[in-house]
């Protein structure tokens, strides 16, 4: 099969920027390219029919064709809990296919098919939730030092429904000896997935011995994380043991009294060590919030008020009593932080605990991010306060890792407004173009993480960033959205399909648009082509907000009509739905 068919299939499921940003098949061709086919399978497992392969679909005599086009290298793997294993000792650097679902599914299953790819037992990849035929997803992966390579298919955990017609296939997958194309985001290497795997069993452990109350353990692995190099997720072990620690199992006031003495018992064990002073602390200040809850001061009841300050007072001195021994502790200052917003301490007080925070552990930057928080006009800064400030820490630091904890604060400002506020760098005085440059960096260094990609990708929608969004959208795939980001995952569905508006099908919207905006029907091509006989949605309500009926609609193109941008309503209810419209009917 020649290059240009093969790019053909890539090129036909939308956007082929997947990880790495760039085309697929840019590259001057040098390496070895082995379809998977032509490699013996093992343990290969399917829910309906047979493993498929050759462009057999392994069911109903059916053949791999999508969008019309056959796939002679094609694998068929119907779910549920499909699979197929691959040796291929070491040799590859790249794998490459397009998930989809075959034309034969037509309209589909009503629960999506999720495709997934495993590197030696671990988790490389996910996909979007799939549908109906023509559904589709690229994928590029970087598969350096990998042993064995597992694909599999599933349908999307939590979901209900039949499973009828989920003919899910695999587009001429193969490996390469070459590596994988450079671009906005690097594809990550296999062994940096391990990070994922090293947080659980460090998740496990902490959690393990306070359960059990062995405290000494619980001062060894604290002592560990306060000297180790290792971040998980993009922020130092240090920060995940104290959130490891804070509040109970069971969020309920029976729950956090049994939490709470534990705390003491830890401290009464250890009462040398600052490690449960700060917990008892930083635990005092979330109770705090669970009776002042999340609400504007003038919806807290009197009670909430008076258990809110004696909480938070009882934070202050533990923290006070951690303060007064040896300072080793950077989480310490980091803590002070959040209970001077709770208290309402003057920005003085809080430039003090910066600057020793700052002598302890120039690089802790959560200290910066509570910072950032406090000094919101909402709380206790002034409009500019919370940019003026991160400046000033990216200047201290200097470089690219100044760059990088710029950015940290600007997003946790961001995640700290509203996820749907569309003024967003109005309301925090950051600009994108100063945050862009350590988004990009952080992501390279840690491209495993989804806390930094999905906030990324937010704040690349905020600005209208439609290309750096749509690699980040792809890259994020099917992995699970991280709500208070984006306000739920409705409004992140929204997001993906602005990025990529031909992706927008009746099946995907059943739950995504619920606000009436008026419109009965769109129909969306990429930006820059017409598409005559574009797919449209047809939306009936029931209710003012509940969507009860979907289905596609053909809208007809006025011969020779120019496509027309911003035809449709978006998120927010206005007219700025960015993509190309072939037609409008309302």
């Amino acid at each position: 099969m020649n290059a240009a068919i093969i790019m053909k299939h890539v090129v036909r499921a939308g956007f082929i920027i997947m990880l790495a940003g760039v085309a697929v098949g840019s590259a001057a061709r040098a390496g070895e390219r082995v379809w998977l086919c032509d490699l013996p399978e093992q343990n290969a497992k399917v829910g309906f029919g047979e493993f498929g392969k050759r462009g057999q679909a392994g069911f109903g005599g059916h053949r791999i064709v999508v969008d019309s086009e056959f796939s002679p290298h094609g694998l068929g793997m119907h779910p549920e809990a499909a699979r197929v294993d691959y040796q291929l000792g070491k040799k590859y650097r790249t794998f490459q296919a397009t998930a989809a679902m075959n034309d034969s599914a037509g309209d589909g299953t009503p629960r999506p098919v999720i495709f997934r790819v495993f590197a030696d037992g671990v988790q490389i990849w996910e996909s979007k939730g799939m549908y109906s035929q023509g559904d589709k997803q690229a994928c590029v992966l970087n598969i350096e030092g990998v042993e064995t390579l597992r694909l599999s298919t599933l349908y999307k955990p939590g979901m209900t429904g039949g499973g009828g017609r989920a003919h899910a296939v695999w587009l001429e997958p193969f490996v390469d000896t070459d590596p994988p194309p450079t671009g906005i985001i690097p594809l990550p290497k296999p062994e940096l997935f391990q990070r994922d795997k090293q947080y659980e069993d460090f998740k496990q452990q902490v959690r393990a011995a306070l359960e059990q109350e062995k405290f000494d353990r619980l001062e060894e692995l604290a002592a560990e994380a306060r000297t180790s190099s290792q971040y998980f997720n993009g922020s130092p072990a240090l920060r995940h043991f104290y959130e490891l620690v804070d509040g109970p199992a069971e969020n309920t006031e029976a729950g956090w009294k049994l939490h709470l003495e534990r705390l003491d018992r830890w401290q009464k064990a250890q009462p040398k060590s600052v490690t449960p002073l700060i917990t008892i602390g930083e635990n005092y200040i979330s109770f705090a919030w669970r009776a002042r809850g999340s609400g504007y001061a003038h919806t807290v009841s009197q009670e909430g008020w008076r258990q809110f300050g004696e909480r938070l007072e009882k934070s202050r001195q533990s923290l006070e009593a951690a303060r007064k021994m040896d300072g080793t502790d950077p989480h310490l200052y980091a803590t002070l932080v959040t209970l001077a917003k709770g208290q309402g301490l003057p920005r003085e007080q809080v430039d003090k605990l910066v600057d020793e925070s700052a002598k302890l552990d120039l690089l802790y930057f959560p200290t910066y991010e509570r910072v950032g928080s406090y000094l919101l006009p909402r709380w206790y800064g002034e409009p500019g306060d919370a940019v003026r400030f991160a400046h000033k820490i990216r200047d201290l630091v200097g470089g690219e890792r100044g760059g990088q904890i710029f950015a940290r604060i600007g997003m946790s400002v961001f995640y700290m407004e509203s996820p749907q506020a569309d003024d967003v760098f109005a309301e925090t005085g950051f600009s994108y173009a100063d945050l862009k440059p350590g988004m990009l960096s952080l992501v390279r260094d840690y491209p495993e993480s989804n806390y930094l990609v999905q906030m990324f990708c937010r704040v690349a929608c905020a600005a209208r960033d439609e290309e750096t969004a749509r690699v980040l959208m792809d890259r994020i795939g099917g992995s699970q959205c991280l709500g208070n980001i984006w306000g739920g995952e409705k409004e992140m569905e929204r997001w993906r399909h602005w990025v990529d508006p031909a992706r927008v099908r009746g099946q995907e919207l059943k739950t995504l648009w619920s606000q009436n905006f008026g419109i009965n029907a769109i129909a969306f091509a990429h930006a820059g082509r017409r598409r005559p006989g574009s797919e449209a949605v047809r939306l009936g309500h029931r209710h003012r907000k509940e969507v009860r009926h979907v289905r596609r609609a053909r809208i007809h193109q006025h011969a020779g009509a120019e496509p027309q941008r911003q035809v449709g309503a978006d998120m927010y209810g206005e007219s700025r739905f960015a993509g190309t419209a072939d037609g409008l009917a309302v």
